[in-house]
């Protein structure tokens, strides 16, 4: 193994809203908006493993004690 994909990936959201209205005995009116954006940012930094490590998970990876 010598080279290691990584993918890191971050979403950022943004809202605004706002809400209003009017009202009386006989009439009532009511507003509302919004917005939102959203934007992903990922990255691939490059991993390299230097050399060639073993592999772990045999018995001989097991140290004596």
């Amino acid at each position: 193994m010598e080279k290691i994909d990584l993918e890191l990936a971050v979403d950022v959201r943004h809202e605004r809203g706002g809400e209003g209205g009017f009202k009386s005995w006989v009439v009532s009116l009511r507003g509302k908006g919004g917005s939102a954006r959203q934007s992903t940012h990922k990255i691939n930094p490059p991993l390299r493993l230097p050399g060639n490590p073993p592999i772990s998970g045999g018995e001989d990876d097991i140290p004596e004690q």
